[in-house]
């Protein structure tokens, strides 16, 4: 099959902006919701995140898995979508909830010592109704990152 230098174009945009770009995912429930995430474990992976994607699937997510619990704080600084942001901690109980807008330099950080952050669209936890409090499972291993 031939593809044109604008089909190529289209196939690698679709490609880079793809919800779950090929990355290792996992399928988190979020309090009795089903939830297909990218798993953000490595250095590099953390540090991009979502940033300069335009879109993200509805039921889609990020889960950031840190190799040690710590006080976590996140930004919008690059990032084109609105997402809300939920910190977990060692058990997979959520210790609080974030809506975060886009391109935004303000903080959202973690009350407790926490090794993982579950990013989503804005609106998700609410229109799912998930609260502080609320149990994720299936999560990816926090002790076995990088």
């Amino acid at each position: 099959m031939k593809i044109n230098r604008r089909g190529l174009r289209r196939l690698i945009i679709e490609t880079v902006t793809s919800p779950l770009r090929g990355c290792e995912t996992c399928n988190l429930e979020v309090a009795g919701c089903h939830l297909s995430a990218e798993i953000a474990s490595t250095p590099s992976q953390r540090k991009t995140g979502l940033m300069n994607r335009d879109r993200m699937e509805a039921d889609t997510g990020m889960i950031f898995v840190f190799p040690r619990q710590m006080h976590h704080s996140f930004w919008m600084k690059d990032t084109r979508i609105p997402l809300s942001i939920a910190f977990i901690d060692k058990t997979g109980k959520i210790d609080s909830i974030h809506d975060m807008s886009p391109h935004s330099l303000n903080n959202a950080s973690s009350r407790i010592l926490v090794p993982y952050a579950l990013e989503v669209n804005k609106g998700w936890f609410d229109e799912n109704d998930v609260r502080v409090g609320d149990s994720v499972t299936n999560l990816p291993d926090w002790k076995l990152s990088s």
